[in-house]
């Protein structure tokens, strides 16, 4: 790893989310596929996020995340753009509790980032979207040789879900500049490779990712903003999504949530009808950052007849990304059960926590 180099350009790239938290929205856009599966110039912030629970051909399970990020900030008087492009690669290793990280960051400078409609690339890091609707998406780190991923998913057989209003979502009533374009991809087929501790081992059959795409031009950079997240998969078929927004250090939570289940679309209301809230007092302590992240949360729906405990497979799955993006949070595998319309119901999602101290 090369710290100068990220030193330099994680400068940058806090500076570029304190600018983007200042300026309005552009104006977003109801969601059309495939035309919004790349990055989209004209945002000044905006992720494709790939989260996976998988078997592997020994019975390994592991969990895997990567994000690829873009952030712009355009000098209003030359008119002229810098972007850069962060990368955070995580696998879990479910069965023997540990968690490996690596992450990247690129500029244009050099052909170390590059993009187009079809095609991210940072680095050794590449989501590849084919014309048949399949993405081939591999990432290969520089700085870390025991973990590697080279998987085709079947975007086109997954379920799409746009969140909000045709997938303009909404973050915070309390103040309209949170707004983003945001869409899910569930259930998405999978295929291919994990390397886990320098050795490649195929993915079992019939495993699934979640896809996740968002951008904008306002205030979710924003560090004094945190958020929760969680998109999980149940077993009776039903996908979902909960988001709690704090739009600065003394704001109360704003919760939204969105569902996919035979072939239909809800968008909750975020004022009656969810409770996505941390439950009972498990907490875990990182020993790098120190921060406390809460490890048990419950979501619960009136309308759905719906009350769901959300857990950690493990605790430690943070992710120390000071010399990409100058955070850490904590981003891992969980478990879902609960009930739902009497039934016992059971499922398995990622879990986001950022903004904690």
């Amino acid at each position: 790893m090369n710290i100068n180099y990220f030193g330099k350009h994680r400068l940058i790239l806090v500076i570029l989310f304190l600018l983007n938290s200042l300026v309005g929205s552009s104006a977003l856009h109801s969601i059309e596929l495939p035309k919004d599966q790349s990055f989209h110039s004209e945002y000044d912030l905006e992720w494709v996020y790939i989260v996976g629970h998988y078997k592997l051909e020994n019975e390994q399970e592991v969990g895997m995340e990567l994000s690829f990020f873009r952030a712009r900030n355009t000098n209003q008087k030359s008119k002229t753009s810098i972007e850069v492009f962060p990368v955070h690669f995580a696998i879990s290793d479910f069965t023997n509790k540990k968690h490996y990280t690596s992450q990247a960051l690129g500029r244009r400078i050099g052909g170390l980032a590059f993009y187009d409609q079809n095609t991210i690339r940072v680095e050794n890091f590449q989501i590849k979207m084919n014309q048949d609707g399949s993405y081939d998406i591999s990432a290969k780190p520089k700085n870390n040789s025991k973990i590697a991923l080279e998987i085709k998913i079947l975007t086109h057989l997954g379920n799409k879900l746009l969140h909000g209003d045709r997938g303009i979502s909404r973050k915070s009533y309390q103040d309209p500049k949170f707004v983003s374009n945001y869409y899910s991809i569930t259930r998405i087929p999978t295929f291919g490779k994990i390397t886990l501790n320098g050795k490649s081992l195929q993915i079992s059959e019939k495993q699934v990712s979640w896809l996740d795409h968002e951008w904008s031009r306002a205030g979710l950079s924003d560090q004094d903003n945190s958020w929760d997240w969680v998109g999980f998969s149940l077993e009776d078929g039903s996908d979902w999504m909960a988001f709690r927004f704090r739009k600065d250090k003394v704001s109360a939570s704003e919760v939204f949530a969105s569902k996919y289940e035979s072939l239909k679309i809800k968008t909750f209301d975020p004022k009656s009808d969810v409770i996505f809230q941390p439950q009972g007092n498990k907490i875990w302590k990182s020993p790098v950052t120190k921060k406390v992240y809460p490890m048990a949360w419950n979501l619960r729906s009136k309308s759905e007849n719906l009350d769901l405990v959300i857990e950690p497979i493990f605790y430690e799955q943070e992710f120390d990304a000071r010399k990409s993006t100058g955070l850490a949070y904590w981003e891992g595998g969980v478990r879902v059960k609960g009930l739902r319309n009497g039934k016992q119901v059971n499922g398995k999602g990622y879990l986001e926590l950022k903004g904690y101290k």
